[in-house]
């Protein structure tokens, strides 16, 4: 017999291999919802929908329209904004950028400040960016 863990979704629990993504117990569920899935907690633990479930419990999905699905997409943004800056100005350092209350900001090392022309250079790329659909996956890195 094959190991198994047990996931709880929507008050269901049911027997799944280990290993198996929150995108896949997703398309199982018929629970259809008007709303896009961009994250998944386990165990009160923030993870990615195609990040392995390896051990049981209970899988709540992050909702776009959630609060949390709103800090993901600002925390998100921020990266895009910097890979952009990145991508336009290689010389910028990018220092801190967190996804604030009200949207998400960086602060950028630079030899000169940003012109109002630089900032819709900036933004027409994080708009290419976002159209090429680039997979966002968590990577957690030690210290």
């Amino acid at each position: 017999m094959k190991p198994a863990i047990a996931i709880e979704i929507s008050g269901e629990r049911k027997l799944y291999p280990p290993g198996v993504t929150p995108e896949e117990i997703l398309r199982e569920n018929t629970a259809k919802s008007p709303d896009q899935p961009i994250a998944a907690e386990i165990g009160g633990r923030a993870i990615d929908l195609s990040a392995p479930v390896t051990e049981s419990g209970q899988l709540a999905i992050v909702l776009t329209s959630s609060e949390k699905g709103l800090e993901i997409i600002r925390h998100s943004a921020a990266h895009i904004m910097a890979q952009a800056v990145k991508e336009l100005f290689s010389d910028v350092k990018v220092t801190i950028g967190p996804a604030i209350s009200d949207g998400f900001y960086y602060d950028f090392d630079t030899s000169r400040p940003f012109t109002p022309e630089d900032l819709e250079k900036i933004e027409s790329r994080m708009m290419e960016i976002i159209k090429s659909r680039l997979p966002f996956r968590r990577i957690v890195l030690p210290r």
